[in-house]
């Protein structure tokens, strides 16, 4: 059952003090079970009984991806320890290690968007197969909404963690350095803008806007 949601439930119907974790502080007793809940989500548990039974219907909107949303700006306030991540418009700025305990954070992330993304990781000093497939995740889900997913500055030891699981021709890489200094031999104008001393370039109008 790889369902954590399913496994919540099955784990609720046998072991009676999960069950009333659950039902007294659900968000504390699911992450029990790997599900980060977002702070901005409520979550509500009904007990069915002998003779009532509680169906659950979705919003009339659910499943249906909010295309009008806007890039977000700031930190990510639920990551994980160990993976710090930032939001700077279409930039999704990556610090620290992805492996089976942040990669669902990062997967989340980019599930999240409706726009290209640039995810930077040149301060990520591992991914691990979970991470890898947060990766492809969030890369199908962009390309299934119009969207693209470009990584930034890959560091050489991820680098070769991509080509050792023949995954660098799937993603498109970009080293800024590098495209700016071609940008600025063919005297056009860079499509880069800096944020100050210290801080990473922003990639901007890269590609066409989402549909």
């Amino acid at each position: 059952m790889n369902n954590p949601l399913a496994k919540a439930i099955m784990r609720a119907c046998s072991e009676p003090e999960y069950r009333a974790r659950l039902i007294n502080n659900p968000r504390k007793a699911l992450e029990e079970e790997g599900i980060q809940v977002p702070e901005d989500v409520n979550v509500v548990i009904h007990e069915s009984s002998e003779d009532v039974l509680r169906v659950v219907l979705p919003c009339m909107t659910a499943g249906l991806p909010d295309k009008s949303k806007e890039p977000f700006f700031g930190a990510v306030k639920d990551a994980p320890a160990g993976l710090g991540m930032e939001w700077r418009e279409n930039l999704l700025v990556a610090e620290g290690r992805i492996d089976s305990t942040t990669a669902p954070a990062l997967k989340r992330e980019l599930l999240r968007a409706f726009w290209d993304v640039d995810l930077d990781l040149s301060h990520i000093t591992f991914l691990s197969s979970a991470g890898l497939s947060a990766l492809l995740a969030g890369q199908k889900h962009l390309q299934e909404n119009d969207c693209k997913l470009r990584l930034l500055d890959v560091p050489e030891v991820i680098n070769n963690v991509l080509e050792i699981a023949g995954f660098s021709e799937i993603f498109e890489m970009v080293d800024r350095s590098a495209l700016e200094s071609m940008s600025y031999l063919a005297g056009s104008e860079a499509p880069f803008l800096s944020a100050g001393p210290g801080t990473p370039f922003l990639v901007t109008g890269w590609g066409p806007p989402c549909s």
